[in-house]
């Protein structure tokens, strides 16, 4: 009997030890594809870090704290900072005042960016403050913001320069004394300053891409001044130069005018003409 139970005890210890290995190696497998799953997701990141990495535009990481978590080399670049000098920093010491206020609400949840996906941020780089075009993408399951960068300054100065010579020539434009028509080549009105407006007694909003031109004329006067701009008289081809003309007027007056005129080319091709209008009706009464 005790023979056959120090069998048994050993039969026991035997299915135990086996138990346990078997169990062992379940772990062993299972750590196996752990790592092997770790691996593959570390070199998915891998590659996708090598991409940020070569991204032109600057990335970062932001934590909900405002703490720059990640900085790829262009994001050092574009902030004249080593990448890795970035990482640690509150991104808001960066920016001015009203671009703070952006991130705050961005860091929150809020959407901050425009109908394309994109803002203005004011962001001091070195000594200079550079405006940069910037994507700000919360993520919720890594509690931080997705930022990128990308040097717009140039071109907001160029676009400004622009948006002031605009706002110059329609002021310029507006304070004429003529009368200043454009209109495309079906003859859908362009451009009613307010000398036109008083002369001919539509507003610029009747006119403006509800009038033709013709409706200002005489019948077929409006071709015929087409025929003369077309050839080479009367200043040259495209051109007219001081002719005397009736235009009608809303109210259905005949209104005497002085009138010049152009037609508009792009690369070679008519896209509008443009008339300047001088009333003559105080002249002529000055004269009878």
């Amino acid at each position: 009997d005790a023979l056959e139970f120090n069998q048994v005890v050993i039969f026991v210890k035997s299915v135990q030890r086996a138990i346990a290995l078997d169990k062992l190696l379940v772990e062993r497998r299972a750590m196996a594809r752990a790592q092997a799953k770790a691996d593959e997701e570390l070199a998915d990141l891998k590659q996708f870090y090598d991409l940020l990495e070569q991204e032109h535009d600057g990335v970062l990481f932001i934590s909900t704290k405002g703490v720059i978590d990640y900085a790829n080399q262009s994001a050092g670049l574009l902030l004249q900072s080593e990448a890795a000098d970035l990482k640690g920093q509150n991104f808001s010491s960066f920016l001015q005042a009203s671009s703070k206020e952006l991130l705050a609400k961005a860091l929150q949840g809020d959407e901050v960016t425009g109908e394309r996906g994109y803002v203005d941020l004011e962001v001091r780089s070195g000594e200079d403050v550079c405006i940069f075009s910037s994507s700000l993408q919360y993520l919720e399951e890594r509690e931080g913001l997705l930022l990128t960068l990308r040097d717009v300054t140039q071109l907001r100065e160029i676009e400004d320069e622009l948006r002031q010579t605009k706002d110059f020539l329609e002021n310029l434009i507006q304070s004429s004394v003529d009368a200043i028509v454009a209109a495309d080549m079906k003859g859908r009105i362009l451009l009613f300053n307010r000398a036109a407006e008083n002369i001919l007694g539509y507003s610029a909003l009747e006119a403006v891409g509800q009038l033709n031109v013709t409706s200002i004329y005489e019948k077929e006067e409006a071709y015929q001044v087409m025929r003369i701009m077309r050839s080479d008289t009367q200043g040259g081809y495209g051109r007219l130069e001081q002719i005397r003309r009736d235009l009608i007027a809303k109210d259905g007056e005949r209104v005497p005018v002085s009138f010049s005129g152009a037609i508009i080319y792009e690369q070679g091709k008519e896209t509008a003409t443009v008339g300047i209008f001088t009333d003559l009706r105080e002249r002529l009464r000055m004269e009878e």
